[in-house]
């Protein structure tokens, strides 16, 4: 999807350069003041830079680990990646004054409401941390009574991301806020736990934690760290709807190329391709002409534009839908698919849960039905 980045983003200047470990920086970034509340954000969402890199555009999203309750600081946690071309440019070629285009903050992965009636309990693999120490220090400066702890991986102690700024937390709201480090690869001296987080671990783990059933768990990581976790969960007895994620894997970007064969999209004898993910009436298979959409509350009627997306014929007929790096990374353009049918070229990140509730990424989804109707849940 190709967007001019000044409709979409604003210039953010880095203020702050801080080396957290070898390889991750904070970068703390300044809003100016003529974004209107537009950069307004809750503990543990994210940002999406537009980056340009040797005349290329790539959109990449960040966690942000300040917390909007806690601290003025607006701060994102960048972790070079293995080939990251994003994270190797905001690393390396970035000084502090330099100006970043980035999307106002977005994402669900985020406190609920009634936190004071659970226990938090955070799980963070690497450089999820950042979204979870964001949500924690929101949830002990918001509430009095609020409990939370947190089981962080490493691969070695020099690899704790934000360790003094946990200790110093952990000291400042004693004794609601406990803390336990697991390293993968430990020094022959480290006296905490030590291994992967299994099954064995994490359950030791909520024991001394005295996590009941009403607990709620926010896992981030790496995709094995957080299955492993959530099937430990499951394996528990612990419900699905108590447990929330966020991953930090890194997915190639989804080729434009359609699925749809036979014959041109005037015809009615479509058929989609077998690898496409198909979501919605498979019995509405027809070629598409309107969408119908739902957003904040509202429903707008929108014609179809031929080899586009979803969420791109809402933005060419004006409207705002909500989305951030548009590469079908993260979340934000998550929507129902109330009626009709659409397919992506292959799941991205969406989850079996996701299918079965019909929900798709608006920004990697194309209509495949005379008429789509969705609908943007309001968080």
């Amino acid at each position: 999807m190709s967007l001019d980045k000044t409709t979409v983003c604003h210039e953010l200047k880095i203020l702050k350069k801080i080396q957290e470990t070898n390889d991750t920086y904070s970068l703390v970034l300044e809003v100016p003041r003529t974004t209107g509340g537009k950069f307004l954000y809750k503990a543990g969402q994210f940002i999406t830079f537009f980056l340009n890199i040797d005349g290329h555009e790539l959109h990449r999203s960040y966690s942000l680990a300040s917390s909007p309750d806690y601290e003025t600081e607006f701060k994102v946690a960048i972790k070079l990646m293995p080939e990251g071309k994003g994270s190797a440019y905001l690393i390396s070629k970035t000084s502090v004054g330099d100006k970043l285009w980035a999307t106002p903050p977005a994402g669900a992965f985020c406190l609920p409401l009634n936190i004071e009636k659970h226990k938090l309990v955070f799980y963070a693999g690497g450089s999820g941390i950042a979204p979870i120490i964001s949500m924690i220090k929101s949830a002990l400066k918001t509430s009095r009574t609020c409990e939370c702890v947190l089981l962080y991986q490493s691969r070695d102690e020099n690899q704790i991301i934000y360790k003094a700024e946990l200790d110093n937390l952990i000291k400042e709201f004693a004794p609601r806020l406990k803390v336990e480090h697991t390293i993968s690869r430990p020094d022959i001296n480290w006296p905490g736990l030590k291994g992967r987080t299994d099954k064995a671990l994490l359950k030791g783990f909520l024991q001394r934690n005295e996590a009941g059933v009403s607990a709620i768990h926010f896992l981030c990581g790496p995709e094995g760290f957080m299955q492993a976790i959530e099937t430990g969960l499951i394996d528990m007895n612990v419900e699905k709807s108590n447990i929330k994620k966020e991953s930090f894997t890194v997915r190639p970007s989804i080729a434009s190329a359609s699925h749809l064969a036979g014959g041109d999209a005037s015809t009615k004898d479509l058929t989609l391709d077998e690898d496409a993910v198909i979501i919605g009436d498979r019995s509405k298979l027809s070629s598409p002409e309107t969408i119908e959409a739902t957003i904040e509350g509202k429903t707008h009627i929108v014609p179809y534009k031929k080899d586009k997306t979803v969420l791109e014929c809402l933005m060419n007929a004006g409207l705002n839908p909500p989305y951030s790096c548009l590469d079908g990374a993260c979340m934000a353009c998550i929507a129902k698919i109330e009626s009709g049918l659409v397919y992506q070229d292959d799941m991205g990140i969406l989850t079996e849960d996701n299918l079965d509730a019909n929900e798709c990424l608006t920004c990697q989804a194309r209509p495949a039905s005379k008429k789509v109707k969705v609908t943007y849940e309001i968080f």
